[in-house]
């Protein structure tokens, strides 16, 4: 069941990929552990994201906030659903 749950991630994750100016997408679980990894998206970042985002419930009253980091060669949008991190990297 979860090999079918993590092959829908994937499937989900390549979708997004296709989408205009998306360079890398990463899925994260709530433990900051990478379970899908594409394109620019880096693993080691996981812990860093899962952590942005555990901090952004603490500054906010939504549940689900959209957070988005500028960096110098790309933008990472985050948002947290059903227990799974989604980092889209433009």
């Amino acid at each position: 069941m979860l090999g079918q749950a993590i092959q829908d991630l994937k499937d989900t994750a390549r979708q997004i990929l296709t989408k205009n100016n998306v360079q890398g997408v990463m899925c994260i679980d709530k433990d900051g552990f990478s379970l899908v990894c594409l394109g620019t998206a880096k693993d080691k970042h996981a812990g860093y994201l899962s952590s942005i985002v555990g901090l952004s419930h603490k500054l906010g009253n939504s549940d689900s906030p959209v957070i988005s980091i500028d960096c110098e060669a790309s933008n990472i949008l985050l948002q947290e659903k059903d227990d799974i991190i989604i980092a889209i990297y433009k």
